[in-house]
């Protein structure tokens, strides 16, 4: 059953805004403050597919006119901010929650989480099924193929595909 159906556009951004500003406090571990904005945005014109996963949603920022395809997950235990007029496609993973290469220090359920921010800038388009990990920045105008893994920055005007993603080619600005 598709969760959009007998959901107008107008309630579906409303609660999508709901879920990127709580209105209730938030409480954090005191080591995540400093990584925490507990001010998340939504711009203008931006259409959420449903179903969408965030752990927390008030670490995002989305731009104007963006559109985030059914079944986006990210994990936001720090910032992900995508810029203005960007197509993120279905089934894409954007992570910002890692654990120690030590399995000493990973230590199951009681181990650390380490955390880095993703930023995807202005004019990108993220392909279907895409994998986004902690620390990249996706530059502006950019475009990752579907199903890549971006394990890297990507530099701005480009076109990165496979697994690691790899440039392939530049785009005229």
């Amino acid at each position: 059953m598709n969760p959009n159906n007998g959901v107008s556009p107008v309630e579906r951004a409303r609660l999508f805004r709901e879920i990127l500003h709580p209105r209730d406090p938030i409480q954090v571990s005191p080591s995540l403050v400093s990584q925490v904005t507990n001010v998340g945005r939504v711009g203008e014109s931006v259409v959420v597919e449903a179903p969408f996963v965030c752990d927390y949603g008030y670490n995002i920022s989305i731009g104007q006119n963006v559109v985030i395809g059914r079944n986006c997950t990210i994990t936001d235990t720090c910032e992900v901010k995508i810029g203005d007029n960007c197509h993120i496609g279905p089934n894409v993973s954007i992570y910002t929650t890692s654990l120690p290469i030590d399995p000493k220090r990973r230590m199951g359920s009681k181990g650390p989480q380490l955390g880095k921010p993703v930023t995807i800038e202005p004019d990108c388009w993220i392909g279907g099924g895409a994998i986004i990990l902690p620390g990249r920045t996706i530059g502006k105008g950019s475009t990752v193929g579907a199903g890549s893994i971006v394990t890297r920055d990507v530099p701005p005007f480009t076109v990165v595909v496979g697994n690691p993603a790899k440039v392939i080619k530049g785009v005229a600005s």
